[in-house]
């Protein structure tokens, strides 16, 4: 593995090296990349931030958005091992657009990859906060079913839609500091929530609507209050 990184990092410079003498800034950019790509394997977080700043710059001189994205991404990645959560969550997020403004979803998947590690632990802490009630009805009626025989154990009805849109308003008014009705059908995203609220506000979320899976990445992925809102009644059916 540490000879294939050696090579893979001599190909990389090497393409640098000949981008920098035909003064090719698309491919000093992607080559950068590759660098990136290499210094993040090997843990030198200070070259790969510092090579992927100079990408990012190089390839939006030169309009490459796909390759910008990803080296964005790379950059949001540095940032994350360097412990800039909130730096690293805000890179990840323009990642994020420009990937798919540019329509690649290879970059976009990344960038929402790292966008979710970001917040992983955050996540897992309100996770396991919100199970604790569930596991100790579980055990009751374990207890229950030891002392009692079998325990027939009602499945909760689907969650209806308008119910849910308006916790989810609620709670995306409280999160923007609105006093007026947000738009069910307008992005949170422009009516001033950012990446970091965003997850502030999925957690709240996942607090209210119990059992209910939502990724780091909502506000990507469903980025109205009325997706929000068809996400979580389809996912509620599948916890029938």
């Amino acid at each position: 593995m540490r000879e294939a990184n050696r090579k893979s990092f001599k190909a990389a410079r090497d393409a640098l090296g000949l981008a920098k003498r035909n003064d090719n800034k698309e491919l000093m950019g992607t080559s950068l990349v590759q660098v990136t790509r290499c210094h993040l394997t090997n843990g030198r977080l200070d070259k790969a931030f510092k090579s992927s700043e100079e990408a990012i710059e190089l390839l939006h001189e030169v309009n490459d958005r796909s390759s910008e994205a990803f080296a964005m991404a790379l950059n949001a990645e540095a940032l994350l091992g360097k412990k800039d959560k909130e730096q690293a969550a805000k890179v990840a997020e323009r990642a994020v657009w420009l990937a798919r403004s540019a329509r690649d979803a290879a970059a976009e998947n990344y960038a929402v990859a790292v966008f979710n590690a970001v917040f992983a632990d955050d996540i897992k802490a309100v996770e396991a906060a919100a199970a604790l009630p569930q596991a100790a009805d579980t055990q009751s009626l374990a207890a229950l079913g030891d002392s009692a025989g079998p325990v027939v154990v009602e499945k909760k009805p689907t969650l209806v839609f308008e119910d849910v849109r308006a916790i989810i308003l609620k709670n995306a008014m409280e999160t923007v500091g609105e006093t007026d009705e947000l738009y069910s059908d307008s992005s949170l995203m422009d009516a001033g929530m950012d990446s970091l609220s965003a997850v502030a506000f999925r957690n709240q979320l996942q607090r209210e609507l119990a059992g209910i899976n939502l990724p780091a990445s909502l506000m990507f992925d469903y980025p109205t209050i009325n997706q929000i809102s068809d996400f979580v009644v389809e996912e509620s059916v599948n916890k029938k």
